[in-house]
């Protein structure tokens, strides 16, 4: 018996064991703790035909829609998913031809027509820098909600944007989104300047 113990105590001692041992030891740890973790929710317990409850207020939940879109809530996209994209004109699946600075007209490089009836003055080559009243947010939500965004570039490039949702109440809801554009260029007459405030 003795002889055994010194025997599991050298091959402990040996170092590629030791670290063998070691990685069996938190691998198991992290395995035993994500059938937890992982494990599956009954779905029928918060479904909301059987509650009655659409929103529940036990849960923080920020959501909101845009337009006349009243019926569709998304949730903000608070990931990293292409952060680095901060040109709205170049934040596109197929990028705009713009003149190179942050601010600056652009158009787009496939032909895509976009007729209203009614009047159209046909100026929509600084449309992405502006709030859109068919793209105002509409929030919905139980617990303040702040974004914030800071971007600073050559050539004084800056762009700062941010969101705040605050509820008063179960009732009402006020979000304020405030975007500030400004980039100089690399010419004369280049600046670009570019305020946009929704409440």
């Amino acid at each position: 018996m003795k002889q055994q113990k010194q025997q599991l105590i050298s091959i402990l001692n040996s170092n590629s064991n030791r670290k063998f041992f070691i990685f069996i030891i938190i691998w198991g740890c992290c395995f035993l703790s994500s059938t937890n973790v992982f494990a599956q929710s009954d779905s029928l317990a918060v479904d909301t035909s059987k509650t009655g409850v659409t929103f529940d207020n036990s849960i923080a939940r920020v959501e909101f829609f845009t337009g006349s879109n009243i019926n569709d809530f998304q949730k903000p996209d608070t990931s990293l998913n292409n952060f680095h994209k901060f040109n709205p004109a170049r934040n596109q699946l197929f990028d705009y031809a713009y003149l190179g600075n942050l601010g600056s007209p652009y158009y787009s490089r496939w032909f895509d027509i976009n007729r209203y009836i009614g009047f159209d003055y046909g100026r929509h080559e600084r449309d992405l820098y502006l709030i859109d009243i068919d793209e105002l947010k509409y929030y919905r939500s139980n617990v303040p909600f702040t974004d914030l965004k800071y971007v600073i570039g050559t050539n004084a490039e800056q762009m700062f944007h941010v969101t705040h949702a605050h509820n008063f109440g179960r009732d009402i809801n006020v979000s304020l989104e405030f975007d500030k554009i400004i980039s100089d260029g690399y010419y004369q007459h280049m600046k670009n300047d570019y305020n946009n405030i929704a409440l």
